[in-house]
């Protein structure tokens, strides 16, 4: 070996374990690696031909320092007997680049500066070192990549204005006593209820010179509304209906002889209906129907009383079976009832009211029937301020058929106003049809009010 290849392995082995500054240290230390790479051996004259700088003192005293130095030298004349001559002449051209000779290809320069282009030969020279440590003496590696723990990830920070608020970490104002329970501690709501009270009302003032002619009148029109249901959330296999109403018209009738008022429509009624599951929509039930009214009717110019305070009067009870289905959104909802025992009781204790249009005695006060009847509510929101509401009624006690249908469309146009439109048709085989009628054993209400309406609800 000639002197020149000696110089060359010399300067090898303590760059190798001096280096500049942090290079050295990477190679001595121990390191924490990302697996063996595949790159290339990469080698040329100018990042072996360097100033050696003595800085034994950064190796690694658990390796000593003959054999890092006798492991770098056999490494270096390894890869000088493997291609000599290519090594010399890449030499011969890079050397006179690097002391700044003119070279014709680049009149002006390298392309590269000469610090940076030392910077990264050095830099390789020094990854190709600790690659071959790596796989020649792996047991000089402390640490690797893989046996490291998860490093712990910051949460993602919060730029809304709540995140703000939480950082300022304000201090919690406690008040002891105050009364309001905890969140976390409210209780089930098992009852829920819905309360609707609507109040329309009319008025008209005419002249009497009026070029038309015409009367003064004031028309009221008052619904009350409470129902109340057993939450099926909690307690599925149970059905717990209970809904109580009230209506009331009245209107003025001045040109009437008679009466200043008259009472256009009054009805109270209570319905309850109770049953257990019995399959998945289908419940055992038991059904209750209450409906009178409180005030006296007459006919217009007439003193004739049609209707009092429980005459007519209806009761009846029914024992079967209950379809119920509802949209879990609530915006639809279909309840059918189905009672083959039904008892059915009418009462008229008023003298001075028609019994036989009842279809009773004009001595008797109390009517018992005994049949069946079926019951069908169904509820639809065709819109957000849109609804549809219906009930259908039948009983028969296959003698007589009664029928009553309730139809109610009702547009609300903010949470006080709202518009509504009331149908009721009612087909009793058991009517007097003495006086000539044209409806017959048919009968048909209809009411079109608009005013206050509120209506109050815990079914969400």
């Amino acid at each position: 070996m000639n002197i020149r290849k000696l110089l060359l392995i010399v300067t090898v082995a303590m760059t190798s374990l001096a280096g500049q500054g942090q290079t050295s240290l990477r190679i001595a230390m121990p390191w924490v690696f990302s697996g063996y790479r595949q790159n290339g051996i990469r080698w040329s004259l100018d990042t072996v031909i360097r100033p050696t700088r003595a800085m034994w003192s950064h190796v690694n005293d658990s390796v000593s320092r003959s054999k890092v130095s006798m492991d770098a030298i056999d490494y270096a004349e390894m890869l000088l007997r493997s291609d000599t001559t290519a090594f010399t002449e890449h030499a011969d051209t890079v050397a006179p680049a690097m002391v700044g000779n003119f070279d014709p290809e680049h009149p002006l320069g390298p392309a590269t500066p000469y610090w940076l282009d030392r910077a990264i030969r050095e830099r390789d020279f020094a990854d190709n070192f600790i690659y071959s440590n790596m796989v020649k003496d792996p047991y000089c590696i402390d640490y690797a990549e893989w046996k490291l723990p998860v490093p712990p990830k910051l949460p993602k920070d919060d730029y809304s204005f709540r995140g703000f608020i939480r950082n300022l970490e304000l201090p919690v104002p406690h008040v002891p006593g105050n009364g309001i329970t905890p969140r976390g501690e409210i209780g089930q709501i098992n009852w829920l209820h819905t309360c609707n009270i609507a109040l329309q009302l009319s008025q008209a003032y005419i002249s009497q010179n009026w070029y038309q002619g015409g009367s003064d009148y004031l028309a009221i029109f008052a619904n009350f509304l409470w129902d109340v249901a057993l939450n099926p959330v909690y307690h599925p296999k149970l059905m717990f209906q209970s809904t109580l109403s009230y209506k009331l018209a009245i209107n003025s009738t001045l040109q009437d002889q008679f009466h200043k008022y008259a009472v256009s429509q009054e009805l109270f009624q209570y319905n309850l209906k109770f049953g257990y599951k019995a399959a998945k929509n289908w419940f055992y039930s038991m059904t209750a129907l209450f409906k009178t009214q409180f005030l006296n009717s007459y006919p217009s110019d007439s003193e004739t009383r049609t209707a009092s305070f429980l005459s007519p009067a209806t009761l009846n009870l029914g024992l079967g079976m209950t379809y119920s289905y509802t949209k879990p959104n609530k915006k639809l909802s279909f309840t059918a009832s189905i009672a083959p025992v039904s008892y059915n009781l009418t009462t008229c204790i008023d003298r001075l009211v028609d019994h036989a249009q009842f279809g009773m005695l004009p001595d008797q006060r109390i009517n018992n029937e005994f049949g069946s009847n079926a019951e069908v509510n169904f509820y639809w929101a065709l819109r957000d301020n849109i609804s549809y509401k219906t009930r259908l009624f039948l009983f028969t006690d296959y003698s007589n058929f009664v029928g009553d249908w309730e139809n109610t469309l009702n547009f609300q146009w903010s949470k006080l106003f709202s518009t509504q439109l009331y149908f009721y048709f009612r087909y009793d085989t058991a009517a007097d049809t003495s006086k000539g009628s044209r409806w017959g054993k048919w009968m048909l209400k209809e009411i079109l009010s608009f005013g206050l309406s509120y209506t109050f609800s815990t079914k969400g």
